[in-house]
């Protein structure tokens, strides 16, 4: 499958160079602390095809990507690759760690559930007819086979940015060990401090003003993932 590339933008920015692009239908950025603008144009270049990658292949919106073709296997087991073997085992283990609550399986709610304009809140009559169809008990995982029932869905909207940061940052440190912080809507990781003694600061947006940051949190190294209805959201009885 041929990665379908959009627009980048690099820009100059308080000593760092900050680079831009969508995917995984968010808005994308990396920061860079390094002088050189060949390298930086070079580590854009890499994170956001690595970014266009992952979303090709397991978007649940292409009728091409590994998530549909397990979606529409009709109960027939489907021979995943070394990669897509990884996220189920982490998918399962998440499973495990929450007791059930993180569920991949889950993504048959979407038929009911959505948060873009125009959307309402689901009876729960629809929701109700939808959740036989739910629960990784159910699903088939004999590594390196997957198969679900006819009529369940998994979605891997709960991991897939996470895992598109991790992979990323992992990249551009095969590059460079240059400081690096890589935010994917939201999700972020980052190597080490900017600075001797300054971190990253991470603004959490105020969802009543877009842009806005109402906490600024710092951070040396690491991951931070957030989510909040500033974006997507729904409002139902006012």
């Amino acid at each position: 499958m041929s990665v379908i590339e959009r627009p980048t933008r690099l820009l100059r920015q308080d000593e760092l160079w900050l680079g831009r692009f969508d995917a995984m239908a968010s808005p994308c950025e990396i920061l860079m602390a390094l002088d050189d603008r060949a390298l930086a144009q070079d580590l854009l270049q890499i994170a956001a095809s690595e970014a266009w990658r992952i979303e090709q292949k397991y978007s649940r919106y292409r009728d091409d990507s590994v998530v549909a073709r397990m979606n529409n296997s009709g109960g027939e087991a489907v021979t995943l690759d070394s990669e897509s073997i990884q996220l189920l085992d982490f998918a399962y283990r998440c499973y495990e760690l929450s007791d059930g609550l993180f569920d991949i399986t889950s993504g048959v709610l979407r038929k009911v559930w959505g948060f873009d304009a125009g959307s309402s809140r689901p009876s729960q009559q629809s929701i109700d007819a939808l959740l036989p169809l739910i629960g990784w008990p159910k699903a088939r995982w004999n590594s390196p086979e997957f198969s679900l029932p006819n009529g369940m869905q998994i979605d891997f909207g709960g991991l897939g940015k996470e895992y598109a940061v991790d992979r990323t940052l992992g990249l551009l440190l095969a590059k460079t060990d240059a400081p690096l912080l890589v935010n994917f809507g939201g999700d972020i990781a980052c190597n080490r401090c900017p600075g001797a003694h300054a971190p990253w600061k991470i603004g959490i947006e105020n969802p009543g003003r877009q842009n806005q940051a109402q906490e600024v949190l710092e951070v040396r190294s690491g991951a931070l993932a957030t989510s909040g209805s500033s974006h997507r959201y729904l409002i139902a009885k006012g």
